[in-house]
């Protein structure tokens, strides 16, 4: 179904390696962006399944890590444990979604999805929705993602738009998303490896993106403290919406 891994050249190997290490540094940076920012230019490629099965190891466990980011863990899953609970309810039930969509369209809705993403940040959604609404706004929107990231791997931009409007802090964000990225990846990576999409080859590539994707993350970090976030964010968004629009092409032509 897939062409062997073993087949690809070492030109497209160090290419998919600075995919990983670009997604790493806006992680990093921002704390969103390894798939938003390395999917697009992976599936350029290699065939968009097997694309995001390679994401699987470095996704996991870069999402382990953040979601214990300055300790609050417990108080952002007591809040939003409902669109947590739903993106991963929707997750398990939608996940077989993504192997019945064809190449082509799947390329067209990941460049849709992270293009819109990219401009959103470009408009500044307004912010201020009451906390009252949270009792319903949760769930739907978990709801939303899910069924996004189920023919995508991109489960972040619904609660992404979401997060912005509620005007959360940056730490609380960075937790939460995590969560989100980790609930939402696992069922959908364990049904990739059921369904033989992944294989022993692509996880043993994919645990070595983790180097590559730890490197950019480190850097990432570094120059948060020493750059404007302002800043980083405009070049972050040139290149998702570039992205977005290239895949966009290539699935329509």
């Amino acid at each position: 179904m897939f062409p062997l891994l073993s087949n690809v050249s070492d030109a497209t190997i160090l290419l998919i390696s600075l995919s990983f290490f670009s997604g790493g540094l806006s992680k990093g940076a921002v704390g969103i962006g390894l798939p938003l920012v390395s999917l697009p230019f992976i599936a350029i490629m290699l065939p968009p399944l097997q694309a995001i099965a390679l994401l699987v190891v470095p996704v996991i466990s870069t999402n382990i890590f953040q979601v214990f980011h300055q300790g609050l863990f417990v108080a952002m899953a007591r809040r939003y444990w409902s669109l947590i609970l739903t993106i991963a309810v929707t997750a398990i039930l939608a996940s077989r979604l993504i192997v019945s969509v064809d190449n082509e369209v799947l390329l067209i809705a990941i460049g849709f999805i992270i293009a819109i993403i990219g401009l959103m940040r470009v408009i500044r959604l307004p912010v201020g929705i009451p906390d009252r609404h949270e009792v319903w706004l949760n769930p739907l929107i978990g709801l939303v993602s899910g069924l996004v990231g189920s023919v995508s791997n991109l489960f972040g931009p619904p609660v992404f738009a979401y997060l912005s409007m509620r005007g959360i802090t940056k730490d609380s964000f960075i937790v939460v998303i995590a969560m989100v990225f980790l609930v939402g990846a696992i069922p959908l990576h364990a049904n990739l490896f059921l369904l033989g999409v992944t294989t022993p080859e692509i996880l043993i590539l994919s645990a070595l993106t983790t180097i590559p994707v730890v490197a950019g993350m480190a850097l990432g970090t570094w120059l948060r403290a020493r750059f404007s976030q302002a800043m980083f964010e405009k070049i972050l968004v040139t290149v998702i919406v570039v992205a977005g629009l290239n895949l966009i092409r290539r699935g329509l032509f």
